[in-house]
């Protein structure tokens, strides 16, 4: 065999394309140690700058090594501060969507209760004064309900100044019902 065959320049661009495709699938495969193992290094190169800067400014190679370490844990700190405050504002705003979820199930369902307990109380009292009072209360749930659609789109108090205003229908209805 001779080994000093020439290569053609088709050859040439084939072999270095299948070593870089090569060198890729690998660094693909060997990532999860690459990135640690870069991300050290990147560190040490910055913290080593700052610890020579330091020296250079005539602190004492002890003194100079706590202050970049001092450094490195302001940063540290930083990031989980900033990581913490993140994580509990996306944890507010999902209890509060949840809330509000449950909170519109419950007045929704509680509408839906309320009316035909009123309808009820509105066909029994339909002769003389009592059908208008009974009508009247009728209205008031259709109103609390519109109140409980729009509140449903407005916020979670308004859905609340909604169930006061059902709990104190409830409340007159059953008066209204029980005094005659």
């Amino acid at each position: 065999m001779n080994h000093d065959m020439p290569i053609s320049e088709l050859s040439r661009s084939l072999i270095t394309i299948a070593a870089a495709i090569l060198i890729l699938a690998g660094m693909k495969t060997a990532a999860p140690l690459l990135g640690p193992l870069f991300f050290s290094i990147f560190l040490a190169v910055i913290f080593g700058m700052l610890l020579h800067w330091f020296e250079k400014k005539g602190l004492s190679t002890r003194f100079a090594l706590l202050l970049t370490l001092l450094v490195f844990l302001a940063i540290i700190a930083v990031f989980i501060v900033w990581g913490a405050s993140a994580f509990l504002k996306t944890t507010i705003q999902y209890v509060s969507l949840d809330e509000a979820a449950q909170s519109q199930r419950m007045v929704q369902v509680l509408g839906k209760i309320e009316r035909k307990r009123f309808e009820a109380a509105a066909k029994q009292a339909l002769a003389g004064e009592a059908a208008a009072k009974a009508e009247m209360q009728v209205q008031q749930v259709s109103r609390i309900q519109q109140i409980f659609q729009w509140g449903s789109t407005v916020g979670p108090n308004i859905e609340k100044i909604s169930v006061i205003t059902v709990e104190k229908t409830q409340q007159q209805a059953f008066r209204f019902m029980h005094c005659r």
